[in-house]
């Protein structure tokens, strides 16, 4: 019998992380890797450019991000009775930035950043009732 090795159980958890990362530094639109001038001019982003600030932003928290993986798989809990489950992950979101509603489908945790979605921004504030 043969066992993963933890990096790679860590992978899980860490993945999620990273694209969250790259959603709360992509404010603008993305451009192709290289397409620099395209960036410059449209006002979007290179992320080639942006990948080893991300990468060392991850690579910094990596311990935490341990933690919070042997945390949540230490209690397995049933189906719609992860309320420990979803109250963490909420608190370590919020932590990061993101407008959190927690209870969706019960036990379910969303998470959004409204910088990445400049529409969806502009349409709140233009049809506050919609």
């Amino acid at each position: 019998m043969t066992t993963r090795p933890i990096r790679l159980k860590r992978t899980g958890l860490t993945w999620p992380m990273v694209g969250a990362a790259l959603l709360a530094l992509a404010q603008t639109p993305s451009v192709l890797p290289g397409n620099t001038a395209v960036a410059a001019a449209d006002g979007g982003i290179d992320v080639a450019q942006r990948k080893p600030a991300v990468e060392a932003a991850v690579n910094a928290d990596d311990s935490h991000l341990d933690a919070l993986y042997k945390d949540l798989q230490r209690i397995r809990m049933l189906a719609f009775q992860e309320t420990r489950t979803a109250a963490r992950l909420a608190a370590e979101m919020r932590k990061i930035g993101f407008d959190v509603t927690e209870t969706v489908g019960k036990t379910g945790v969303e998470a959004m950043s409204l910088t990445v979605m400049p529409a969806l921004q502009w349409n709140q504030t233009a049809n506050p009732s919609s």
